[in-house]
């Protein structure tokens, strides 16, 4: 009952996307629930925050430049993410530069403080106002050719297979530390 509406429910542990539903009146609390709960291991529920998905990938301890996702139905779900032409994705995004330098220093302090290591993608929401809202920190994401990391290495001069090399030499760096 204490929950607010709209917002998003999901899986705590899941991917993809999978079992993440925008909830936007109280009849669709319950069965979102019931769906995430079938998706992971617990759900978890959070404020909905209307804006633009910008999202920056942090390697090695530096951000890559960061990528904004437009979905053509609103919401970046399993089908946007894999059916080509379901999203549109930009990377660097177009945001001005001080929002872009902003928006790394914080991925990269998080990433930081939370201890990761190698390739993890930050989740932000940018509101209306200018505000980066931060969501969540995918600490495996997504590595074919055109997921949202390689799109990113990408815009950085980086080929795909510098990213996978840098990605397995940092792993070996880690294990001699």
């Amino acid at each position: 009952a204490g929950l607010p509406v709209p917002c998003v429910v999901k899986p705590v542990d899941s991917g993809s996307s999978l079992g993440v539903e925008i909830v936007r009146d109280r009849a669709g609390l319950i069965p979102a629930i019931e769906n995430a709960a079938r998706s992971g291991s617990g759900v978890l529920a959070e404020d909905f925050i209307s804006g633009r998905e910008i999202q920056i990938s942090v390697l090695s301890g530096r951000a890559l430049p960061s990528i904004e996702i437009r979905p053509g139905d609103g919401f970046y779900g399993y089908r946007e993410k894999y059916q080509p032409g379901a999203a549109v994705e930009l990377s660097p995004a177009p945001i001005p530069p001080e929002a872009e330098r902003e928006l790394a220093a914080f991925a990269v302090a998080a990433y930081k403080a939370l201890g990761l290591k190698n390739l993890a993608r930050a989740d932000f929401i940018l509101d209306g106002e200018g505000h980066f809202w931060f969501l969540e920190f995918n600490t495996l994401p997504g590595l074919t050719p055109t997921s949202l990391a390689p799109q990113e290495a990408a815009a950085a001069g980086m080929t795909y297979e510098e990213l996978c090399a840098e990605i397995v030499n940092s792993a070996f760096e880690e294990d001699e530390k």
